[in-house]
């Protein structure tokens, strides 16, 4: 496995390179680095060349100050940069969390760029009713201390359940979730602590963080026979959200963060694994090969995909490291 750079745009990205035969991108989470990849990548490496990015402000990539730079086009347009730099014209896409945000923009913004797409533990244009951590990003200060204060055992909470020093719990912090959702078995080593605390624990790199989420914009979706594809949407200021949080009224309805995509498509072949405690969770039923239904961000991914299939996954949200044996057999052969 090699640790290498590309100059994608005007972006100097580190990326992490194994195996051989056709090219594949696998794009990180939140908030996690291109290391996220490592068990998974010598277990497809004899059938494809694994391309595991950092993504911008994260793991080795540069830190760009401007905070416009972190938008989902922005985001998007890096991984279409760094393909550009490969000389690849099209490739395959394995995305994961945020990741798959990024990913999901790309395939609606560039699908001719993205011969197959797998989505991994993600979402495409609007979080699940069920989840409300997103609004503690919009609560002036909050994250911003936390992140200085309490790095590492937002880590060891979010990757091992539980953490040596606890994590606030609401309003200062969102992370104390039902260990079964996000650790529901022990897989993270020291070793992944360690790479991951340090990685957060950079100022820039939580500053990035803070980026990312408050670059989007939500809205509520409204229906209206007389508007634009029978809805309208209401904007909702990053200031009212930040209320909403320290009010305890977040995550009471569904807000949608990317209206302007909400009736674009990709043609391409797809594929949308989760963790299976996502049904409970989010009190969701299983559809066959349709995934969840009974949330409006579980229709968004039949809205864009047409051509997707589900697959269920034993195990918690970071399944690609929790069981990569399982992920790598169900890739391999969607790939």
């Amino acid at each position: 496995m090699e640790s290498l750079f590309a100059q994608a745009g005007d972006l100097r990205m580190h990326f992490l390179r194994e195996g051989q035969g056709q090219p594949v991108i696998m794009i990180h989470g939140f908030p996690e680095t291109s290391h996220e990849w490592t068990r998974i990548m010598p277990l497809l490496a004899d059938r494809f060349t694994l391309y595991a990015i950092d993504t911008r402000g994260h793991g080795k990539t540069e830190k760009p100050a401007d905070p416009a730079g972190y938008t989902r086009m922005q985001l998007a347009t890096d991984v279409v940069n760094f393909m550009d730099s490969m000389g690849w014209q099209t490739v395959k896409v394995v995305a994961h969390d945020w990741g798959g945000i990024i990913a999901a923009k790309m395939s609606l913004e560039f699908g001719d760029r993205i011969e197959r797409l797998a989505l991994l533990d993600t979402i495409t244009t609007g979080w699940p009713t069920f989840v409300d951590y997103y609004y503690w990003f919009m609560s002036p200060g909050r994250a911003d201390d936390f992140f200085r204060k309490h790095g590492r055992s937002f880590i060891e909470t979010l990757l091992r359940g539980k953490s040596k020093v606890p994590c606030p719990d609401p309003p200062g912090s969102p992370w104390n979730m039902p260990r079964e959702l996000i650790a529901p078995n022990v897989w993270a080593t020291d070793e992944d602590i360690e790479h991951y605390a340090a990685a957060i624990g950079e100022s820039a790199a939580h500053d990035v963080d803070l980026k990312y989420y408050r670059n989007l914009q939500f809205h509520r979706v409204i229906r209206d026979a007389s508007a634009p594809n029978g809805e309208r949407y209401e904007p909702i200021s990053h200031a009212q959200m930040g209320r909403m949080w320290e009010g305890r009224q977040a995550g009471k309805e569904y807000i949608d963060y990317a209206v302007e995509d909400r009736h674009k498509k990709y043609a391409g072949p797809v594929l949308w694994m989760f963790n299976q405690y996502l049904l409970p969770a989010s009190g969701s039923s299983a559809d066959s090969g349709r995934g969840p239904k009974g949330d409006p961000a579980w229709e968004n991914f039949q809205r864009h995909y047409p051509d997707k299939r589900c697959v269920s996954v034993p195990a918690g949200h970071f399944f690609i490291e929790e069981c990569p044996e399982l992920v790598a057999k169900q890739l391999r052969s969607f790939l």
